[in-house]
């Protein structure tokens, strides 16, 4: 076995890329190398909480509850008491424990920020009778004093109210020997709003002497209703790294923060717990990964790299492909005002990849740097991207110009037909221009990828292509052609002249 594995990994890697960019594997030379063990510790501070939740509402307790209280008091009590009991059993440490197993990197610098105990958690209330109405809930009307009955306002309390028929004359109007009918002669009559009784009933309590209590809307009772969940609030700090190498800390500085190493880059163990109190433990975390400083000859480029971790990841390795890339990219250059081979540039990876990312409609650079995120500077790859779609766009050209004719000769035939053989009714006729410039956009685009993937020039060619200048070209040469269309046709739309029924009117003497 190796002295030296993590050294070994990235020497293959190295060269392997070396050679997938027309390179000798042999270019790419080891000088020096410090292989390591790297130990940097963490501290995860955990205190154990009550988070309540409380909803007041009028009426009794309602939906599913683990425990009713009589008064609020008690319910303050028991909470107290649940509290109290939490923070003193240790029994929640081991559940903390448990959890922690389950995560990422066992916690380590865990981005959630408390745990949860789902399975402790209580649902509880406690219903109290309405204060304001004593639990009946009802009170005296103050209105009419909680008689039910208030004095007639018309009459005045009397009960009785001048005759209309008389108007308080007690004679009949039309014949005054005679007395009124109506009151007798006694001027008066019983009241029309009280009918002679002198009171009316109560319009606040309608004659029932209370009305519904306001506060707890007739309830008579009000429910104060706690949900208590169990938490424990979790806030990680690393501590020191021993033999941290520099390209290490900048990467760590970079992530803002040691949480990367949690996903499979470094063996991770829980040292040790200890207990500060009753509502805190505090567990101590050491992540364990190999490491590899070099000083590696990249084809005549000296320049020292950093691997490090059970994934092998490397970093600050010198952009030495620029150099390499330098033919492809002349070449490229070429290629994108001449007539010529594209596929010879494959031998190249990253202008294999960038090919590729071109004729799936991806442009940006970055993508790129996903592909090959080793020896590649972002300069270079925006360079890549850019002479990639150049050269794609020239040599696809005739293709191109023949989709774009396609583009135009088939909606200009459907359009014939329907304008001419079928002579659509008005006004769907007009209706139906949108329709053919739509299906000529439809031909460009898709039908420069049917072109694409039947010359095989990518490997994962997109059907969609983006709409350049000559589907702009297209879609001019449409438009005219479909006026055209509409001209000469023997049936034209509704108020647009056919040139062939003018040419046939005959011309007046």
């Amino acid at each position: 076995m190796s002295a030296t594995p993590l050294t070994d990994k990235a020497m293959m890697r190295l060269r392997a890329l070396a050679e997938s960019h027309q390179l000798l594997p042999d270019s790419i030379k080891l000088l020096r190398t410090e292989e390591k063990m790297v130990q940097l510790t963490g501290q995860m501070a955990i205190t154990a909480t009550l988070q309540q939740e409380q909803v007041r509402y009028a009426g009794e307790a309602r939906g599913k509850l683990d425990r009713v209280f009589r008064s609020r008091e008690d319910l303050d009590n028991y909470l107290k008491h649940v509290e109290k009991e939490f923070q003193a059993d240790s029994a929640w440490q081991d559940d903390v424990r448990k959890d922690l197993e389950k995560l990422p990197g066992k916690g380590w610098a865990a981005v959630v920020p408390q745990l949860r105990f789902d399975e402790r958690t209580q649902h509880m209330a406690a219903t109290e009778p309405c204060a304001d109405c004593a639990g009946r809930g009802a009170e005296e009307c103050t209105q009419c004093a909680a008689k039910g009955q208030m004095i007639c306002v018309h009459c005045n309390g009397s009960g009785s109210d001048v005759c209309d028929w008389c108007q308080g004359s007690g004679y009949n109007l039309q014949d005054t020997s005679q007395i009124c009918n109506y009151c007798g002669g006694q001027r008066f009559s019983a009241c029309r709003m009280c009918k002679g009784n002198r009171a009316v009933a109560c319009p606040a309590c309608r004659g029932r002497r209370v009305i519904g209590c306001q506060p707890c809307q007739g309830k008579g009772s009000f429910t104060q209703s706690v949900t208590v969940s169990f938490v424990a609030d979790m806030h990680f700090r690393d501590g020191s790294g021993h033999g941290l190498p520099v390209a290490v800390r900048r990467m760590i500085d970079r992530q803002n923060g040691v949480a990367f190493l949690a996903k499979g880059h470094a063996t991770i163990r829980m040292n040790e717990t200890t207990a500060k109190g009753e509502q805190q433990m505090l567990i101590h975390y050491v992540a364990e990964f190999p490491a590899a400083e070099m000083t590696v000859d990249f084809a005549g480029r000296k320049g020292p790299m950093t691997c490090f971790g059970l994934k092998h990841a490397m970093v600050e390795v010198p952009p030495f492909l620029d150099q390499v890339l330098a033919p492809a990219v002349d070449e490229l250059k070429n290629l994108s005002k001449k007539l010529g081979d594209v596929s010879v540039l494959r031998k190249y990876a990253a202008v294999h990849e960038a090919l590729n990312l071109v004729l799936q409609g991806r442009r940006d650079a970055r993508d790129l740097l996903r592909k090959m995120p080793i020896g590649l500077s972002l300069a270079r790859a925006q360079e890549l991207m850019q002479l990639s779609a150049k050269a794609l766009h020239r040599q696809n050209m005739v293709w191109r110009w023949g989709v774009a004719g396609l583009s135009v000769a088939l909606p200009l035939l459907v359009a014939w037909l329907c304008f001419d053989a079928v002579n659509i009714p008005t006004p769907w006729d007009w209706l139906l221009l949108p329709f053919f410039f739509l299906l000529g956009v439809g031909v460009y685009v898709f039908g420069q990828g049917a072109a694409l993937k039947a010359r095989k020039l990518g490997d994962a060619v997109t059907l969609r292509q983006p709409f350049d200048q000559f589907g702009w070209a297209a879609l001019l040469v449409l438009a005219v052609l479909m006026l055209v269309v509409l001209l000469f046709s023997a049936h034209p739309p509704q108020g647009l002249p056919s040139l062939i029924t003018l040419a046939t009117v005959p011309s007046t003497p």
